[in-house]
């Protein structure tokens, strides 16, 4: 039965996933004016074009396993956020059956 929860949250936050994922105009704003331009030519001197290529390569390589890491982490925690949500609502609807069965004969 869990593995069917999963799938359907998995498939909520599947067609969800360029809500989430993307950025608003403030957010994008909000993220360059804290940004500094980092060029690798001003920390790896005295190499050559082509070695400076393979040293941007191998940081680009490291930087798409951290988005993709990052990306993992956002689906878990939409997960889990989601899976909270629901147990917040069956919770209170629970609690509210049981709220109206004692005070359904008080007047």
């Amino acid at each position: 039965m869990k593995r069917k929860y999963n799938d359907i949250i998995k498939s909520i936050f599947d067609s969800r996933i360029e809500d989430i994922a993307g950025l608003t105009v403030e957010e994008k704003e909000s993220i360059d004016s804290r940004k500094e331009i980092v060029y690798i030519e001003d920390y790896i001197k005295d190499l050559t074009d082509e070695q400076k290529k393979q040293a941007g390569d191998y940081l680009d390589e490291i930087m798409m396993e951290v988005y993709d890491e990052s990306a993992n982490l956002n689906e878990k925690y939409y997960r889990y956020g989601f899976s909270d949500g629901m147990n917040a609502l069956l919770t209170s609807l629970n609690m509210r059956e049981e709220v109206e069965r004692r005070f359904k004969d008080a007047k």
